[in-house]
């Protein structure tokens, strides 16, 4: 009996030793286990009455790049972190709204095999369906709690800020005897989007083999043929540093580093000229440099690029006048744009303008309905624009009553 009670003490002790402690960063088992895998894929995109189909060849390189090569027509779309280039005819177009196809697996695919490779931390074990699963918490950009199966490493359940994300419909052990590998149903939830996601054991990881997308305006049905290690080139290079000079582009001019952000928006455009925020990132950095003339210069290319935009002209005719040059042109410029969209800040170009070619009384209604709605930093601008109309109409009670709201935004 002794013995007994001796062997079953260091059966719990030796088990409690194996057990981390809930504190622990401990190595989360990968759902990705090679750098590139590749297969054939089916996608069928329904809207309405309206049916998108498409057959290729798709290639995932860790951690985020993408490519999906079309059978039926001579066309390769690479997709690296929200961009993607297109490659058809000679040709390379890039776009910074990512398609559905590369937004889903985005979404859904690229956050498994970024938060089950780094180190979590383990939060004890928990049965899903029968089976065990080890519960793991991670911090950072997906911080969140993942339920891994025992035996295999796959979610079984995963939550992201809080949110559920997945959650399991069916585990199939398999059939090793007829080659039939494991896998896994789940349903998906995440950022108001719901579908199906089954994921199959191959190469020691798990790979997508059927994806749908449950939505009100469209469904999205992705088929994969089993993966396989690939060796094909993407063309990385010059979609890498996109981003990477978007990025410190933003960065900068978050900062206020105006030169930096411009050099950085500059080599954006070296390598997509057709980039248009870009022109107007320059032009508002040369803008708080004091650089009119090449502000204005990156308006009037945007505006070869986009006729009509009414951004673009609003702020080209901004900086005329900020100018006093070409005004009469400027005064065009405001006023297509305000018959594009009434926007207070338009309305407001607009009044100034009528102003300073002395069409008072005609720039007071714009600087009103302006002022109406402006977005609050803006409000003292409009003020001083006031305050001038009325200054030179000789209106003494109107100039006191907008100084005196001047006063009062300036605090």
């Amino acid at each position: 009996m002794k013995r007994a009670m001796m062997a079953l003490m260091l059966l719990l002790l030796a088990a409690a030793a194996a057990a981390p402690a809930a504190a622990d960063k401990v190595t989360v088992p990968p759902v990705l286990t090679v750098h590139q895998v590749e297969t054939t894929m089916e996608w069928t995109l329904t809207a309405g009455d309206a049916e998108e189909r498409a057959e290729g060849t798709i290639v995932f390189r860790r951690p985020y790049a993408f490519q999906f090569e079309f059978d039926e027509e001579a066309r390769r779309d690479v997709h690296y972190r929200g961009i993607t280039a297109t490659y058809q005819q000679g040709r390379v177009e890039y776009a910074y709204e990512p398609s559905t196809l590369f937004s889903v697996l985005e979404e859904l695919y690229i956050p498994l095999t970024q938060v089950l490779d780094t180190p979590g931390t383990w939060a004890g074990e928990e049965r899903i369906d029968g089976r065990v699963a080890v519960v793991y918490e991670q911090e950072g950009p997906l911080e969140g709690r993942y339920w891994l199966d025992q035996q295999t490493g796959v979610p079984l359940q995963a939550e992201i800020g809080g949110q559920r994300y997945l959650s399991l419909i069916q585990y199939h052990s398999g059939i090793e005897e007829i080659g039939e590998p494991p896998a896994v149903e789940l349903a998906w939830t995440r950022d108001g989007f719901e579908g199906t996601l089954y994921l199959v054991r191959s190469h020691r990881s798990w790979l997508p083999q059927r994806l749908q997308v449950d939505d009100e305006d469209f469904k999205l049905d992705l088929q994969f043929e089993t993966w396989d290690r690939s060796q094909t080139s993407l063309d990385l290079d010059d979609i890498q540093k996109l981003y990477e000079y978007l990025e410190q582009a933003e960065d900068a001019a978050d900062d206020g580093k105006w030169e930096a952000a411009i050099e950085a928006y500059s080599q954006v455009l070296r390598i997509d000229p057709y980039y248009t925020p870009a022109y107007l990132h320059i032009a508002c950095g040369y803008g708080e440099l004091g650089h009119h003339l090449r502000a204005i210069e990156h308006y009037q290319q945007w505006l070869m690029l986009e006729p009509g935009h009414p951004v673009a002209m609003n702020n080209l005719a901004y900086v005329y006048m900020l100018q006093e040059v070409r005004l009469h042109e400027a005064v065009r410029l405001a006023e297509e744009a305000v018959d594009i969209q009434r926007n207070p800040a338009f309305l407001d170009t607009l009044g100034y303008g009528y102003y300073l070619t002395g069409q008072y009384e005609k720039a007071i209604p714009y600087l009103e309905e302006a002022l109406e709605s402006i977005e609050d930093a803006m409000r003292p601008e409009v003020l001083r624009h006031l305050v001038k109309v009325y200054e030179a109409l000789g209106d003494d009670e109107q100039v006191q009553h907008y100084s005196e709201k001047l006063e009062d935004e300036n605090g």
